[in-house]
């Protein structure tokens, strides 16, 4: 690259970044905030709550029997680990941690040589 096109290249970044200034202390970069209405999420949650008219089940617990049926006559093991992750939870790890002693080494050491 020969340096008069290098030149241009960190002279096409300053002027791209001159307008660029830092919010002041306790002033928002988003004034407005997020856009009112309802997310994605809400509107799923808000759907799966229904309950339906005729004493037919929730969706809720249609998906619940459909996630069961795919574990159980599929063999889905995958599944199968996420719905015991649900119901115990996840098991957690154990990490045993010991310090470093010199001495104790050593005795270590001269105890395998008596």
């Amino acid at each position: 690259m020969k340096k008069d096109e290098n030149h241009c290249k960190t002279e096409g970044k300053q002027r791209s970044l001159k307008n660029l200034k830092p919010f002041k202390k306790g002033e928002s970069g988003n004034p407005a905030g997020r856009p009112k209405g309802l997310s994605i999420t809400a509107l799923v949650k808000a759907e799966l709550d229904k309950i339906p008219e005729g004493g037919e089940t929730t969706n809720a617990a249609q998906i619940v029997q459909k996630i069961l049926d795919k574990a159980i006559a599929d063999g889905d093991s995958k599944m199968i680990e996420k719905i015991w992750a649900y119901i115990d939870g996840t098991p957690k790890d154990s990490v045993e941690i010991s310090i470093y002693d010199p001495d104790k080494a050593i005795e270590d050491l001269e105890k395998q040589f008596e």
